[in-house]
């Protein structure tokens, strides 16, 4: 295996302790990984304010594009997105209760706002009962609402549907129409 002299720290080592960079002759930086690394965490060391606020610009300037590449990874890697789902959630028990009880109040609050109609349990049992509109399962029926609370919609039978729960999961809070053509188109 070839070997290479680090610029910095002057040793010679071998080939896989260099980092490849194209543009130089052989292939490879001029200083060793170790040596790389040390300059890097010296600079964001000293530059720690000034890399914050262009990350911040960054992010904010960036915002559609790193929502969709979340999105695009969460769709192409279910298993890894739920496992660090759980870990967060078991990581962050306290945290976890105050979020899913601020959504909790925020959806009752807008169903009460919205309008709640009386549903019966003999309605609602109706409804379990058909398939899901969207791909037609018979298991894990939920109900939905067709405008979502979220948008407006009322809590009424006019307004509920039977949906899977995969299907009620993608379709969070999303219009039936916009959910149709996220799916189909």
């Amino acid at each position: 295996m070839t070997q290479k002299t680090c610029i910095k720290c002057g040793h010679i080592k071998l080939l896989p302790e260099f980092y490849k960079d194209r543009k130089m002759r052989d292939g490879y930086r001029s200083e060793c990984k170790e040596c790389h690394k040390a300059y890097c965490k010296k600079y964001v060391g000293e530059n720690s304010e000034k890399i914050r606020k262009y990350l911040k610009n960054w992010n904010i300037e960036n915002y559609e594009y790193k929502y969709e590449y979340a999105k695009r990874w969460r769709r192409e890697n279910p298993e890894r997105y739920c496992e660090s789902k759980r870990k967060w959630r078991q990581e962050n028990p306290e945290r976890h209760k105050i979020i899913t009880r601020k959504r909790d109040a925020k959806r009752r609050a807008n169903k009460n706002n919205n309008g709640i109609f009386k549903v019966t349990t003999k309605e609602t049992r109706k409804l379990y009962q058909k398939n899901c509109v969207f791909c037609g399962a018979r298991e894990n029926i939920e109900i939905d609402h067709v405008i979502p609370i979220a948008k407006g919609g009322v809590h009424g039978i006019g307004n509920l549907q039977p949906l899977c729960k995969v299907c009620n999961s993608k379709k969070s809070d999303k219009y039936m129409i916009q959910f149709k053509m996220e799916n189909y188109g």
